[in-house]
């Protein structure tokens, strides 16, 4: 529908994180999902940091994938990371959430 001039649409004015992600069924879930990411995964990163140093020090003509290994769990650590990152009070973007807000498609309907 076009936006009607007249009509107050929703606006986020502020926030703190996103929202919790899908499989968290639970307010106490997410908080100890939130309570275990309190501090960075440094293993994850440490993991992160010695497929890189392989890389470095792979002979001329071996391939990344030889020079670098197990790729399960380099993957595993950047998903731990992104989990790290998604849940930091930093990760949320209001200008991001307004930019969603106003490519919905309204309705008119008030909500109830």
């Amino acid at each position: 529908m076009p936006v009607d001039p007249q009509q107050v649409y929703p606006v986020c004015i502020g926030g703190k994180r996103l929202a919790p992600p899908e499989h968290v069924q639970d307010a106490w879930t997410y908080l100890e999902l939130l309570d275990e990411q309190r501090f960075p995964p440094f293993e994850a990163i440490l993991t992160l940091a010695d497929m890189a140093q392989s890389m470095l020090d792979a002979p001329a003509g071996v391939s990344i994938r030889e020079a670098v290994g197990d790729l399960d769990e380099i993957r595993e650590a950047m998903e731990r990371l992104h989990t790290y990152e998604q849940l930091q009070p930093s990760a949320f973007k209001r200008c991001h959430i307004n930019a969603q807000l106003r490519q919905q498609t309204w309705t008119g309907e008030k909500a109830s």
